[in-house]
């Protein structure tokens, strides 16, 4: 926190019985430099700063002499206490928000730590768009339990869910494909793009059963993947490092 922003903070307090000064403005500095103090604070625990936290405290003692030593009636007094109270609600509030992240990562860490989940990535990462039951007969799994993974991995928005009843697919997130690159796969220094196409043909499959099912009314504007997959298929020069 600015010592030169306290001081301000400071001379401004001091001449709160001046006609010229001005409350709102002074409550809004205040106000910032209260959710600046927090922010600040929590940003120090995250990080396991002790000395920075004390250097905020002896900062912090300072202002707070020169707030509780003005002048108030008993109106003002109890409107004091209640920014007390608010201030410590914030603080609470940021410490909760803190611990609720830390054990959102501590129960994904379990997740993909889980039986079978490295399996079930790796599969929905080479074969994108895959039915449940594909899923269940790759990774040799039974219905139930992959249906149990599946919905713990969407509510980590690793996995995506799309279609309805027997035309229902699951993909990976971005954030599922990351991490699966990060975690699972293994180095190499040369790798060949065929993701894209396997979505394609997936794609492609997927289009050709509902056209079979509702028609070609319902396809609208995927009838262009027709195209765009033939393009794909003549180009053959994909080869970069990842």
């Amino acid at each position: 926190m600015s010592m030169k922003k306290e001081n301000v903070l400071i001379q401004q307090l001091r001449t709160m019985s001046s006609v010229s000064f001005d409350l709102s403005a002074c409550a809004e500095e205040i106000r910032l430099f209260s959710q600046a103090y927090i922010q600040s604070g929590m940003q120090a625990v995250s990080q396991n700063a002790q000395e920075d936290l004390n250097d905020m405290m002896q900062s912090y003692r300072r202002l707070r002499r020169e707030i509780a030593n003005l002048p108030k009636t008993e109106k003002e007094s109890i409107l004091y206490e209640c920014g007390i109270f608010n201030g410590s609600y914030r603080i609470l509030e940021e410490i909760n928000r803190f611990f609720l992240k830390q054990e959102e990562e501590r129960n994904a860490q379990k997740l993909l730590e889980r039986r079978h989940v490295p399996e079930l990535l790796k599969y929905l990462y080479e074969n994108p768009d895959a039915r449940q039951r594909k899923i269940a007969e790759g990774i040799y799994v039974s219905p139930s339990y992959l249906s149990e993974i599946l919905t713990l991995l969407m509510q980590a928005s690793y996995v995506v869910r799309y279609g309805k009843n027997k035309n229902t697919r699951y993909s990976l997130t971005r954030a599922g494909k990351a991490v699966y690159r990060k975690r699972f796969m293994k180095e190499e220094a040369v790798t060949y793009i065929d993701t894209d196409y396997k979505e394609i043909l997936a794609k492609d499959t997927f289009i050709r059963e509902r056209t079979e099912e509702y028609g070609r009314d319902c396809l609208w504007k995927e009838a262009d993947y027709e195209k765009c997959k033939e393009n794909f298929r003549t180009f053959t020069d994909f080869a970069v490092n990842r």
